[in-house]
C-alpha cells in the first residue's frame, strides 16, 4: 500500500529542515570525517542516513511496527527524487 499521505509529509518536512541546516551536518562531518574519502560525500551520506533514521524512528513510534516493503519502496523513492537537492545543499555548504 505504501506510506500514508500524514508520513509522506512527515518526511518531506525532515528533508526540507535537512536541506535548509545542511551546514549543522556538514559541520559535524568535519569534525569526525575518517582520514579517507571525500568529506562532501561523507557529509551527503550523513545526512541521508540521518534523514533515514530519523524518518525510520518516526515511523516506528506512529506505527508500532517496521515499515514494510511497499512502505519501504517509497521512502527509496521520495529520498531518490530529493538526493540531488540534499547534494546541493551540501555542497553549497562545504
Amino acid at each position: 500500500m505504501g506510506l500514508s499521505l500524514a508520513e509522506r509529509k512527515k518526511l518531506e518536512a525532515l528533508i526540507k529542515a535537512a536541506i535548509s541546516d545542511a551546514k549543522t551536518c556538514t559541520d559535524l562531518a568535519r569534525r569526525i570525517i575518517p582520514r579517507q574519502g571525500d568529506i562532501q560525500d561523507f557529509a551527503y551520506g550523513l545526512i541521508c542516513g540521518m534523514l533515514m533514521g530519523n524518518f525510520m524512528e518516526l515511523f516506528s513510534n506512529n506505527n508500532g511496527r517496521q515499515p514494510d516493503k511497499d512502505e519501504m519502496t517509497d521512502l527509496f523513492s521520495i529520498m531518490r527524487t530529493h538526493m540531488p537537492s540534499i547534494r546541493h545543499a551540501v555542497i553549497k555548504e562545504l
